[in-house]
Order: C-alpha cells, then structure tokens, then sequence
C-alpha cells in the first residue's frame, strides 16, 4: 500500500500486515531513520485509536544502503504498555480489510491537514492526564474538527460544531454509541467554560454546574464521537461503523450510568 508524503518524510510503501505480525515500511530510496520515525509514528497512532488502547513500539530494524539488516535502539517511541488485548470486533477499525487502503490515505493526510486532532486522540490514549486537562483537549479538537472536516464557519458558535458532528454520524451511529445528544452538548459546553473561564468545577454556577463524574462521562463521550467522526471521514464504511459505535458503547457506557450524558 502507498502512503502518501508526511511532514518532511517521503512517500513510501506499507506492508501490514506482513506474514510475520511486522509493519514493513519501503522506500525505492535511500532515506534518514527519521523519515521512517515520521511514518512509524503515524501508523503507531493509527493503531492505537483503532485498539482505543497504547501501541508500544517493541522492535525496529532496517536495511542499510548495503543491504544490511541492522538492529535500532533507541527508537522505541512508549514501551510496552501490557495491557490486554481487545477482541477484534471491538476495534474501531481493522487494517487488513478491503477499505484499508482508503483510511491509510485518509489517515496520512488527517495528520498534517487536521493537525491536532489525530495527535491528541492518541496521545489521551498513550498518557490519560487529569480529567479536566482531557475534556479541554477534547473540546478543541471538537471544534477543530468540525470547523476543518464539516465545514463549519469560525463565526459559528461552539455549540454548532458540536450539533454537526452529531448531524454528520446520523441517529443510527449516535443512537449505537448510548451517547445523549442533547445532555452531551450542554455538558460539554458548561466543562468547557468552567475550565477556561470560571475554574472546575463552579458548584456556583447552578444547571451548569458539572460535577467530577459527569466529567468524566463528557470526556468518554466527546473521545467516542470525535473517533468516529475521524472515522468516518477518512473512509471507514457504515456497517464497520455501526459495529464499532456500539462496541464503544458496550465499553463506557455503563461506567456512566448514573449521569444523563450516556443511556441505558
């Protein structure tokens, strides 16, 4: 598969799965190791936010312009992390499947046209920090998202990007993941001011108010939505979609079933 060029490294060519469990990048040139660490990072990130778990880099090795295979060291980028495996039904997406070409391309070129989105959704997954620093980040790159990917004008509101991500999954996927439109929106847009506006949480602030475990709930469901947003607009399929909502939905909803931000 052909992957498209990436900041300053040049297009190259991906084996994955190889008959070993190997990713195999290949460049009809010589290149720096960094050129390689550039598309390593990527598809590392890529498969972290399919597995909605850390990918550790366990083994790197390359082949030098002599044709030499060559142990590297120090390019681990995240140690093992030994968390368990999921199921595969309960990825986001396989590589490996008819549209992975699709998303690959997709997902490339997410990381410099979308940047940062691609990058927090990863790395909320490599290092959770504290709640609120999370739901800050998330919010963002809601708004990034719906402002590069949905086409809605900076002039708009916050709450606007917000209704067209929901608008662009459809009831079908919306209704799959447990999420409530309605409560997330206004949660999310009452964390959001409390963090950046009025200190978290603001017990003061009446209805708006949002206590820790909504919080959390507001994280879980703006990292579910943003996912298959990302999802969707690199080419992964409706039916693959479907699936994964309601996996995702199966996975958190029941942690927050005591506020009304997911459903029963």
């Amino acid at each position: 598969m052909g992957l498209p060029a990436l900041e300053s490294a040049r297009a190259m060519a991906l084996r994955y799965p190889d008959p070993s469990g190997a990713a195999i990048f290949e460049s009809t040139t010589p290149v720096t190791l960094e050129e390689f660490d550039i598309h390593l990072a990527a598809l590392q990130d890529l498969l972290s936010v399919a597995e909605d778990t850390p990918v550790g880099r366990l083994h790197l090795e390359a082949v030098d312009t002599a044709g030499r295979t060559v142990v590297i060291h120090g390019h681990e980028r995240f140690p093992p992390f030994e968390k368990p495996t999921r199921k595969p039904i309960e990825f986001l997406l396989r590589l490996g499947a008819e549209y992975t070409p699709t998303v690959l391309d997709g997902w490339w070129r997410a990381r410099a046209d979308l940047r940062p989105v691609p990058q927090i959704l990863a790395g909320i997954l490599y290092q959770p920090g504290y709640v609120e620093s999370s739901v800050i980040a998330l919010a963002a790159v809601a708004q990034r998202t719906a402002r590069a990917r949905l086409g809605v004008p900076h002039e708009h509101t916050f709450r606007h990007g917000l209704q067209a991500i929901i608008s662009y999954l459809g009831p079908r996927v919306v209704t799959a993941t447990k999420v409530n439109p309605g409560e997330w929106e206004d949660h999310l847009v009452w964390a959001r001011n409390d963090i950046a506006h009025e200190g978290a949480p603001d017990s003061s602030a009446g209805e708006r108010f949002v206590s820790d475990d909504e919080s959390r709930a507001v994280r879980d469901a703006t990292r579910i939505l943003v996912s298959l947003t990302m999802a969707k607009s690199i080419g992964v399929p409706a039916t693959v979609l479907d699936r994964a909502a309601e996996r995702l939905a199966v996975r958190y909803s029941t942690r927050h079933w005591g506020t009304t931000i997911f459903l029963h």
